[in-house]
């Protein structure tokens, strides 16, 4: 298991969000590519809620 700060996991979870949008935005990938997309998505809603339990004024990054 890794650990990290809220602040570090606010990167992460922004950095990860612009691969999900862009990899969305394309559409024309392969069956592995929209499964790891949607992996993406599911990893970027459980990092939201852990950090929304954490920092309940922070504002959750889009998902969708």
């Amino acid at each position: 298991m890794i650990q990290l700060s809220n602040t570090d996991a606010e990167r992460v979870c922004r950095h990860l969000s612009e691969i999900f949008q862009s990899r969305k935005a394309k559409r024309d990938g392969g069956l592995r590519e929209i499964n790891e997309t949607r992996m993406l998505g599911l990893l970027l809603e459980k990092i939201n809620k852990k950090l929304n339990k954490e920092c309940p004024n922070r504002q959750e990054i889009n998902v969708k």
